[in-house]
């Protein structure tokens, strides 16, 4: 099986060789992956400017490339040019330092570059670990198996191509994980970002971010929510699709009293 491997991390991760180890005996790899890290770029998209890459040696790999260009178009390079002769039969984005769940997935970058996949019609995975700081390879070998025995079931379902397969693991060995958890987004995500503004001589005005917290606000735990199931231990299967619309409200909303704009 041909699978083409990227991140947000950047090229040199630990997540990207955890997988690249795990998976090189029984499948042909192609990399593409951020020159430098991208975290939380989203979705972004290079359109209208030209990009840089190189290609470069990477053990297990049939090919790899640093490309400098943001997580989504690591993904769009890699399926519209550097495998345009044969295209991959997966894309697995990861395995990403801190888990992608409820807002996260809004900003993450490994996750834009599975559904950028997702929507040139190509069976995605997202791969993260709850583990933001001081992450090892080690630490990142029990999510890499993980992905690795989840890829068949995965490609078996014909509505593959239809959603992107976000995992996101819990620290610890296999053997510690309680199970799997077909997950949904948890809303009790919150972001704080400090930032002051700072007055240059030249009369710009930098804007100097002071602090980032990511936390879980009270309240109950949803039982299908995706943090919920990493704080429980339980590996996190949440499917995620293009349509972003809140069918609930649009149907609600028939009933507003609208007439033709002048």
């Amino acid at each position: 099986m041909r699978i083409l491997i990227t991140n947000d991390d950047g090229f040199e991760s630990d997540g990207i060789r955890a997988l690249v180890e795990e998976l090189q005996q029984d499948h042909e790899l192609v990399l593409a992956a951020p020159y430098v890290q991208q975290s939380a770029k989203g979705h972004g998209v290079s359109f209208f400017s030209d990009l840089s890459g190189e290609k470069r040696e990477y053990p297990g790999t049939k090919e790899a490339w640093a490309i400098r260009g943001t997580p989504a178009d690591c993904a769009y390079l890699g399926i519209t040019c550097i495998m345009k002769d044969q295209a991959p039969d997966l894309i697995i984005s990861g395995i990403n330092h801190g888990a992608n769940v409820s807002l996260d997935n809004i900003y993450s970058g490994t996750v834009a570059a599975a559904t950028e996949g997702m929507i040139l019609g190509c069976p995605s995975m997202a791969v993260s670990l709850d583990m933001f700081q001081h992450a090892t390879l080690e630490d990142f070998r029990p999510s890499a198996h993980i992905a690795h025995t989840l890829i068949q079931q995965y490609l078996d379902d014909p509505n593959c191509c239809s959603y992107t397969l976000s995992i996101n693991v819990p620290v610890g060995t296999l053997e510690e994980l309680k199970g799997y958890k077909i997950t949904d987004f948890d809303p009790r995500r919150a972001y704080q970002r400090g930032v002051e503004m700072i007055d240059q001589p030249d009369g710009s005005t930098v804007f100097h971010s002071t602090a980032f917290n990511c936390t879980v606000e009270g309240g109950t735990l949803p039982k299908t929510g995706d943090i919920a199931a990493l704080q429980q231990g339980y590996v996190s299967l949440t499917p995620i699709g293009i349509d972003w619309v809140d069918h609930l409200q649009a149907e609600k909303m028939k009933a507003w009293k609208l007439s033709q704009a002048h």
